[in-house]
């Protein structure tokens, strides 16, 4: 859904306080977040990622809106599985922040996400293709020669298995992240 589409979709609820002379205001506006957070590549396909966003004004300290959290978790009841990622857990942490430019504190809600990569995709592609074409490449090395002393089948054996470890190799950088902070397992 675009912005666009979605700003005439904004429903704000207001609920009175009652002891102080203040309201609690919900606005209900269904929209897309997209971010991007560092990924730590160490582990890959086999990683965890922890992501964090935070929510908070730029223009108003917490006098002017402070932000509660519903939960201490997010809500994924409408969340759509992705096939390349798992959602292990969530987590909401509000904080009050005290700048230097100004007198009063801001409030901060911190919202981190706790995702797992589904590494069959890369289990198949990727580490069985390299252990069996590294098998060979070890059997290759130790097999005897022809009865005849000819070499052939071992110099053929050992060109067509470093044409295949090139091929794959080819393969495996195009599939893998890039990334300079880390060298990865299977890397």
């Amino acid at each position: 859904m675009k912005d666009e589409d979605s700003r005439r979709l904004l429903n704000a609820k207001l609920t009175s306080n009652g002891s102080r002379q203040a309201a609690y205001v919900e606005l209900l506006y269904p929209t897309i977040y997209k971010f991007s957070c560092l990924l730590n590549l160490r582990f890959f396909p086999f990683d965890v990622q922890i992501c964090k966003m935070i929510f908070s004004s730029w223009t108003f300290d917490q006098k002017g809106i402070d932000y509660f959290a519903y939960s201490d978790t997010v809500g994924t009841t409408n969340y759509i599985e992705n096939e390349g990622w798992h959602i292990l857990r969530t987590s909401v942490e509000r904080k009050e922040m005290k700048y230097e430019c100004c007198p009063n504190k801001y409030t901060l809600l911190w919202i981190t996400l706790y995702l797992r990569r589904k590494p069959l995709f890369y289990i198949i592609n990727l580490i069985i293709p390299t252990s069996i074409i590294t098998l060979i490449a070890i059997v290759g090395f130790f097999t005897t020669s022809t009865a005849s002393g000819m070499r052939e089948e071992k110099v053929s054996l050992g060109i067509t298995t470093l044409l295949s470890m090139s091929i794959l190799m080819l393969m495996v950088s195009d599939q893998m992240p890039t990334t300079s902070s880390f060298i990865p397992l299977i890397g």
